[in-house]
């Protein structure tokens, strides 16, 4: 007589867990706020230095017209040695100003981007079962980390961002797919994007 002991009962067996939606809406939520708050001080950090500029451009301005003022008085009667030193040194004075002008006025333009907006179109183009959990944004390059539960999500996703104005010009052609060894269906990715060359960023 043969007698049969099932060991493997309902007790052992393995959970299965599951990402509540609640927790979901969390985790989007406070990304998007993190984000909003991101956006609000590079925007501050631009107008700064918006009104640096333009107090600098004032100084410059002023001190042009000193220069054109003993430039006439030198033309009016014999220019004296002080008038001369002050003259050469006032010009010094404004060639530098100029370069350094021109040097923040450049760098301006290299931070003057406003990503409040991406921000907003990131939160937008969220699709279920996408998870994004961190981001780099510059002018000539970003990079992308999150989970996907579908492989096909990853492209439909790089298709939607690639029509916001900040990545026109940028390529997304490195990117990393890799299976989670936890068991679960989630699939991490890495993606970076590039400038691609001869284009404006």
């Amino acid at each position: 007589m043969k007698l049969r002991l099932n060991l493997y009962t309902s007790a052992i067996k393995p959970e299965q867990e599951k990402i509540s939606l609640k927790l979901v809406v969390q985790v989007v939520g406070c990304l998007v706020l993190v984000m909003t708050l991101v956006g609000l001080a590079l925007d501050y950090r631009s107008d700064a230095t918006s009104q640096e500029l333009a107090a600098m451009q004032q100084q410059t301005a002023a001190q042009q017209s000193q220069i054109e003022q003993l430039r006439t008085r030198l033309q009016a009667r014999v220019p004296s040695p002080v008038l001369v030193k002050q003259h050469e040194e006032l010009t010094q004075l404004l060639s530098q100003k100029n370069k350094l002008l021109s040097y923040v006025q450049n760098e301006q333009k290299k931070t003057a981007v406003k990503y409040g907006p991406v921000f907003d179109y990131l939160a937008k183009i969220d699709p279920k079962g996408f998870w994004l959990t961190s981001f780099r944004l510059s002018a000539d390059s970003s990079t992308f980390q999150g989970y996907v539960l579908k492989a096909e999500l990853l492209p439909y996703w790089l298709n939607q961002l690639s029509q916001n104005e900040f990545f026109k010009g940028q390529s997304f052609a490195q990117f990393e797919l890799e299976q989670e060894r936890d068991q679960t269906q989630a699939m991490s990715f890495v993606v970076q994007s590039e400038q691609v060359a001869g284009e404006a960023p």
